[in-house]
Parts: C-alpha cells; structure tokens; sequence
C-alpha cells in the first residue's frame, strides 16, 4: 500500500509539472509573439453615452493618420502616433506624443502603466498568427468639460502588423 502511495503521489506531482510547465510556455508564447514593432491599419472607436452607443468610427491607416506599438523584452513600451485634419485644400498632420511605459501580459490580458500616469490600463488581446495583433480596450472615460464623466466614455479596438 505505501508503494501504491508513492506511484500516485508521483504521478501526481508529474501532472502538477507538466500543467505548470505548459502554462507558462503559454504565457511565454504570448509574451515572445508581442516583442517588436506594430504598425496600426485600424481603428474602431464607439462612444457610448448611459449606455447607449452614441457614435462609431472607423479608420483606416494611412500616411497620414495611424499608430506604432513598440514592446521590448524587459517589459517596456512605447507608443506613437499622427492623425490628419483638413481645411479647405490643405491636410495638417499632428503627431501626437510619445507614451511610455511598462506593460505586462497575463493570459490574454495587457496591462500597462503609462509613465507619470497613476493608473493602470487593462487591454485584451488577440492575435492572428505571428503578424497580425488586434488590442481591444476600454471601456474608458471621455473628458468632459476638464472633468471625466462616468456616464460618457469610450471603447476602442485597433488592428495592428508586425512592422519588423
């Protein structure tokens, strides 16, 4: 009976291992497919007022407007973008600054920490094979006369390629 003992207890603690193991290979997975460069192709934002979707835009990449996501392997990131506005015959582009910060991956979940912002953003993610990254978040607070409003906010989900 004590061998008996034994044998399930080690079969045991090789399941234990095993399922440790293949969770943090997945984990793991994750946190390697994300490394590099992105480059975004689009962007759905819906604003929601009290629940209600109010308004729902899409937009497309171009030269002109779009976004790049950088994460690096000590779990920094960076990202950058520029969005265009017209008047008359005339296309202004404004780049927007740079935010840094530290992120990371639990599950399916990124969460990052913008630098000298005390909050944290928690985002899902999904991916298509190695190149294609989709980053679903929200929903957050719209700005509402200097003041955030709960009962305004927004929800935004952006497509993004490998760039590197």
């Amino acid at each position: 009976m004590h061998k008996a003992i034994s044998y399930k207890t080690f079969y045991t603690l090789v399941l234990i291992i095993i399922l440790i193991t293949s969770c943090r290979k997945k984990d793991n997975t994750v946190q390697q497919k994300i490394l590099g460069s992105w480059r975004s192709t689009n962007t759905i934002t819906q604003l929601y007022e009290d629940g209600d979707m109010k308004e729902s835009y899409i937009h497309a990449s171009d030269e002109y407007n779009g976004s790049m996501m950088e994460f690096h392997a000590d779990g920094s990131f960076k990202s950058s973008g520029k969005y265009a506005t017209t008047d008359a015959d005339s296309i202004t582009v404004v780049r927007l600054e740079d935010q840094k910060g530290q992120y990371q991956i639990v599950d399916n979940k990124l969460i990052t920490k913008i630098e000298n912002i005390d909050k944290e953003a928690e985002m899902t993610l999904e991916f298509k094979g190695n190149d294609v990254l989709t980053i679903i978040s929200g929903p957050l607070a719209l700005p509402d006369l200097d003041e955030f409003s709960h009962n305004k906010y927004f929800t935004s989900i952006v497509t993004y390629v490998r760039n590197n």
